[in-house]
């Protein structure tokens, strides 16, 4: 009898086995040494991923759709949208090493393709982001993209150089400004 596989599920253990790997190592990686590292072979890699670019835009999205189901989850125990902003931004502080090595990534691949090339699948899966937040806080698109915008620029620069106390308190005083804002939302995005 044949082994069944179930092929989204084996794809998607896969990306969270890379992940670590590429966080560490940046992609730049060679994918031999992925597979290696995996303990999977070089051709099953490229079976499920033909080239970094889709490794990467499989990861991305991986990564996405595991935060935008475990914030959901959260929105389903919170009413109120700025205690319920106060935990994404807890989760955020609590992601974020996986959240700036996205990043980090992001910018390695960036750096890698040409920036027009990976326009599209950057503007895309941001939207998406910035749809699921703007669902849950019940706001405007743009307003969910500034959020976003700020809240990785934070992450990312308590990694550079704040450490992890300092963060905590940059990413609260960041949902302090914020809460008073999202208190007196009517639910069209405006006050």
């Amino acid at each position: 009898m044949p082994k069944i596989v179930d092929h989204s599920a084996y794809r998607d253990e896969l990306l969270a086995q890379a992940f670590p790997v590429l966080a560490r190592r940046g992609m730049a990686c060679p994918i031999r040494e992925l597979a290696r590292e995996i303990g999977v072979s070089t051709g099953t890699l490229y079976h499920y991923f033909p080239n970094k670019r889709a490794l990467f835009e499989s990861l991305a999205e991986f990564m996405a759709r595991g935060q935008i189901e475990a914030a959901k989850a959260l929105s389903a125990s919170i009413d109120n949208k700025a205690d319920l902003f106060n935990r994404l931004m807890d989760m955020a502080y609590s992601g974020r090493a996986e959240i700036t090595a996205l990043i980090l990534l992001s910018v390695d691949m960036l750096r890698q393709q040409n920036p027009g090339e990976m326009h599209n699948f950057f503007q895309t899966y941001f939207k998406r982001y910035a749809k699921a937040l703007s669902e849950l806080l019940d706001i405007t698109t743009d307003q969910a993209h500034l959020i976003i915008a700020c809240a990785d620029g934070l992450l990312l620069h308590g990694w550079i150089h704040w450490g992890e106390r300092t963060l905590k308190r940059r990413l609260q005083l960041f949902a302090d400004m914020v809460r008073p804002w999202l208190d007196g939302q009517t639910g069209d995005g405006h006050a």
